[in-house]
């Protein structure tokens, strides 16, 4: 029978307006990157492989993005329906003359 190993967690980092930075000086000879704040510690991160650090690094990059929904809506608004007389005007042209006979797109 295998008992699962209880993880508790030692603490945790508020990671809102840190930067991550590569670092290859945190552990020589290791793989490593620091997150670094204008007002708070920086905190440093390293493993022997070097993919982890850099899905951690993407990871911890995503997390601290900060987002503004609004003003991504206001530049790429989301695109409007056509109106009935345009769909309408696409649905004739893609229409064929005689619906029995083969076109390029039947291929």
């Amino acid at each position: 029978m295998h008992i699962a190993q209880e993880v508790k967690i030692k603490g945790y980092i508020n990671i809102v307006g840190y930067k991550v930075v590569a670092d290859e000086n945190v552990d020589p000879g290791r793989y490593g990157f620091r997150i670094v704040h204008d007002t708070d510690k920086a905190h440093f991160f390293c493993s022997d492989e070097q993919i982890v650090v850099r899905e951690r690094m993407k990871a911890t990059m995503k997390a601290t993005i900060g987002r503004d929904y609004s003003i991504a809506q206001a530049m790429n608004p989301a695109p409007r329906p056509p109106s009935p007389s345009a769909r309408d005007a696409t649905q004739k042209a893609l229409r064929r003359e005689n619906p029995n006979q083969l076109s390029s797109r039947d291929t």
